[in-house]
């Protein structure tokens, strides 16, 4: 059997990505109120918390240099395109394969850019004062939708459906990338975060790997109801005590293996001439992909170097992969049959059951002694016991 699609999907434009703006331009209203219980001064009330407009004026450097985020003077609808193609063949009456490619190709997504980020730094012109578009503001996040993304997949899959077995494994090969995977900026990879991107005068060089791509996953889950007791393959003619101890078992297990996510490598703004608030990504100077994959060096330290006085790293976004996964789940059920079809069941359940080590964080800035350190790990073995009545 051949099966394909193709949609095309649209979603709103958000006209204000978030309240701190109060507004459009020129009129700006940001406040923070703090209180908690015992304090001296006297709580105030709802009526007392929002601030007048009667009184409302211009933006000025003075009171508000600080503007986020701006409505976008071209708003657009975000599109994505779908398409999907895909063959399944059945290998026997209790066995499938199937085989599928899927895509996607989102246009006019929402971005955020500051657009009062100091210019490129130039000897001539070393001061970010200097430097600004619009001097009168730190910073000025704009939302624009300029962000585009692709999506390409290719999954096969294996299901079998037994008398007393259910199981399937499916692997799956794909590759997202975009030119942000948030309008804030998530995971490890993003230089800049809230602020846009690392240059948002160069926006295309932030262009890269998604945050949550994985080019490689394996999930394999099985259901195996023991053939033991009333009934089944052996001691089918069970039954009271004997029927008890031996019927009923029901084995499970979910198996994950994955990728690592992607990461980039970061340095310093030395001196802050580049606008950054501090952020800066590394020069690559070296084989990027020879040695590491331990937890002392996941990666080949030497590659990268601190870049100089006013210039930005010539390593990219998403360069580099954390750890991956390596993770089995397993689970033992003992089911008692109980008058009126109903059911008494427990359970032992082992999260991580052979406790393999799930190393997660790397130390990514090259100005910290751990650099290229795994920092963190992913829960060990847990073990929980249940109980569960089904009627």
């Amino acid at each position: 059997m051949v099966r394909g699609g193709y949609g095309i999907f649209y979603d709103s434009a958000e006209l204000r990505e978030i309240d701190g703006a109060a507004g459009v331009y020129p009129y700006v209203s940001r406040n923070t109120y703090s209180q908690t219980l015992g304090q001296t001064e006297p709580l105030r009330t709802t009526d007392q918390l929002f601030p007048s407009f009667t009184s409302a004026g211009v933006a000025t450097p003075a009171a508000n240099s600080f503007l986020a985020v701006s409505q976008s003077p071209e708003p657009r609808n975000p599109k994505v395109h779908q398409w999907s193609l895909g063959a399944q063949h059945q290998i026997s009456r209790s066995t499938t394969a199937e085989l599928n490619y899927v895509g996607a190709h989102g246009s006019n997504l929402l971005m955020r850019i500051n657009i009062a980020q100091a210019l490129p730094y130039t000897a001539s012109n070393p001061t970010v004062a200097g430097r600004k578009p619009f001097p009168n503001f730190g910073t000025y996040i704009d939302s624009d939708w300029s962000g585009f993304s692709d999506y390409h997949a290719l999954n096969a899959t294996l299901t079998h459906r037994g008398r007393g077995l259910l199981g399937s494994v499916a692997y799956t090969w794909a590759k997202s990338t975009d030119s942000k995977s948030a309008a804030a900026g998530i995971g490890a990879n993003e230089s800049a975060g809230w602020q846009g991107f690392l240059n948002n005068h160069d926006v295309a060089r932030d262009h890269g790997l998604s945050s949550f791509d994985v080019a490689h996953r394996v999930v394999a889950s099985f259901v195996w109801n023991l053939p033991f007791g009333k009934g089944a393959r052996y001691g089918g003619n069970a039954s009271g005590v004997k029927n008890v101890l031996i019927g009923g078992w029901q084995v499970n297990g979910i198996y994950l293996w994955q990728g690592g996510f992607p990461i980039s490598v970061f340095a310093a703004d030395v001196g802050g001439v580049l606008d950054t608030f501090g952020t800066n990504r590394a020069n690559i100077v070296g084989d990027i992909h020879s040695g590491g994959g331990t937890v002392e060096k996941w990666f080949n330290t030497a590659a990268f170097a601190q870049p100089a006085l006013g210039e930005f790293g010539n390593s990219g976004r998403s360069i580099l992969r954390g750890p991956g996964i390596n993770n089995l789940d397993l689970g033992f059920f003992k089911n008692f049959a109980l008058p009126r079809d109903s059911t008494l069941q427990f359970r032992v359940e082992a999260f991580n059951a052979f406790n393999h080590p799930q190393m997660q964080g790397v130390s990514q800035n090259i100005t910290n002694a751990n650099f290229g350190v795994v920092t963190s790990a992913r829960p060990g073995r847990i073990i929980q016991l249940g109980a569960k009545l089904l009627w």
